[in-house]
């Protein structure tokens, strides 16, 4: 799993911002994230996989084909990060995403 994550890391070094396929990258990592989350229980990384997802929302318009994907993982991760820690705000934007 870490050198899953190292590699998607890489992956985005490689994929600056410039990069046509940086906000997938973006998205790729924030998901393997929210995935090391699941199995180490380590809020560390599911903040940084919002804040992934959340990059990659800025540079998806609403045309780009993996819009619609995105924001449906962040809502699901701020649904998940409200399960974990309570705070109310999480629950509503993740239902104002939908």
């Amino acid at each position: 799993m870490e050198e899953s994550t190292s590699l998607f890391r890489e992956a985005l070094k490689l994929r600056p911002g410039s990069n046509p396929n940086h906000a997938d990258t973006l998205h790729d990592l924030a998901w393997e994230l929210s995935w090391r989350f699941d199995c180490n229980g380590q809020s560390e990384d599911m903040e940084e996989s919002i804040s992934f997802y959340r990059e990659a929302l800025e540079l998806q318009p609403g045309s780009h084909p993996n819009h619609a994907d995105t924001l449906h993982d962040l809502a699901q991760e701020l649904s998940r990060r409200f399960d974990h820690n309570g705070q109310s705000e999480d629950m509503e934007e993740s239902i104002s995403l939908y």
